[in-house]
């Protein structure tokens, strides 16, 4: 019985060292679209810059108890400063809890939607961790400084949107 419970642990242990983004995917993202199997190949490296940044003080961490409040609160500041001049649809990624967003751009304005998982290529989603987020839309940093010291990944197809 023991070398059973020891076989499955080594098991499960494997399969959450293989596939670590997985574990910190968000369950309700994945639910009938696979976000489990859609987190974007870059997350690990704005996670690492992101830590990083911290570290040095080029960023500062907060640590608010409710990542919910705290993430729909940016998610409203966000919208508010978002502006494009195209119509289109584009995917935000939240690295830290693995959450995605869509970013609508409409002729009625900017609207963002929680847990919407894109459909196609999950490489061409903003990936951002919620402090660089914070950071971004409290004007601490621009976008293309974030951008620039790798701790935000802003894809082709996200070049016209612009803070406001």
């Amino acid at each position: 019985m023991t070398r059973f419970f020891k076989r499955i642990t080594s098991s499960l242990l494997s399969v959450l060292l293989l596939l670590p983004s997985i574990a910190s995917a968000c369950v309700m993202d994945g639910i009938g679209s696979g976000v489990l199997y859609k987190v974007p190949k870059k997350t690990f490296s704005i996670q690492l810059a992101t830590a990083r940044a911290i570290e040095s003080e080029k960023l500062k961490a907060t640590h608010n108890a409710n990542y919910e409040q705290r993430m729909m609160m940016l998610m409203f500041q966000l919208q508010q400063q978002l502006s494009s001049q195209d119509k289109g649809e584009w995917f935000l990624f939240e690295s830290s809890k693995g959450h995605y967003y869509k970013i609508i751009s409409s002729d009625k304005g900017i609207k963002i939607r929680q847990h919407e998982v894109p459909q196609g290529n999950s490489e061409e989603s903003i990936i951002v961790d919620i402090d660089v987020l914070n950071a971004i839309v409290s004007k601490q940093l621009t976008a293309q400084q974030a951008s620039e010291i790798g701790i935000l990944y802003l894809p082709t197809n996200a070049s016209n949107l612009v803070m406001i």
